[in-house]
């Protein structure tokens, strides 16, 4: 999914893709971010954003099947 993320309201919004990281469910995603030090969307994440601030969200898109399979799988 992508985020739209107002980091300096003087600038275009950045626009950042991220992936989900749990199993959909009714009421929310989850995603993973790794707080890298000079990391517009990360900083703005880690060290900006407060639970119930709202964000420009895209749907997620794409898909990942694993297939059953008997051959060992490393992501």
């Amino acid at each position: 999914m992508v985020l739209r993320l107002l980091v300096d309201p003087d600038k275009p919004p950045a626009l950042r893709s991220y992936s989900l990281s749990d199993l959909p469910v009714a009421d929310h995603f989850r995603i993973s971010v790794k707080n890298e030090l000079n990391g517009i969307g990360s900083s703005f994440l880690c060290n900006r954003a407060q639970e119930g601030d709202l964000l420009d969200v895209s749907a997620p898109r794409g898909n990942f099947t694993l297939r059953p399979s008997q051959s060992p799988v490393v992501c």
